[in-house]
């Protein structure tokens, strides 16, 4: 078979699924990466929702501190992609969630993704969700 035939397929098979095109070494990507600082009570639940890559998750916050490291991947000159929303809750912990930016990604075209890396304080309990990328708690 040859290389042209076997490419035909596999766009043929990946258009047939509903999947997108990976981003070729062709493509532009930009990174954006943003450093936050939140403070939660002693024992308190880090919540962390990011449907759109990787969560990595260890000890390192002091004084009841989480560190919250954010990089997005974006096609450059393309719509803005998610954004990290943090937000405190009533019993002082913390929710960090990824969610669609204003202008989110064109369902045919690649995909935006973001990567959060988290210090949390020790005793804090963490909870995390992703979709399809990898959870990694030290």
């Amino acid at each position: 078979m040859s290389v042209g035939v076997a490419q035909a397929i596999i766009l043929t098979l990946g258009t047939f699924l509903g999947a997108q095109q990976p981003p070729t070494v062709e493509d532009a990507w930009e990174k954006i990466s943003s450093q936050k600082f939140e403070t939660v009570e002693p024992g308190a639940l880090v919540r962390v929702v990011n449907p759109f890559g990787a969560i990595h998750a260890r000890f390192g916050g002091y004084d009841n501190r989480v560190e919250i490291l954010a990089t997005v991947q974006r096609p450059e000159g393309g719509p803005s992609g998610p954004e990290v929303v943090i937000s405190p809750t009533d019993d002082g912990g913390l929710d960090v969630i990824t969610a669609p930016g204003p202008e989110p990604d064109p369902p045919d075209g690649p995909r935006s993704r973001v990567d959060l890396v988290l210090f949390v304080p020790q005793g804090a309990a963490v909870n995390a969700e992703t979709r399809e990328d990898q959870i990694n708690v030290k």
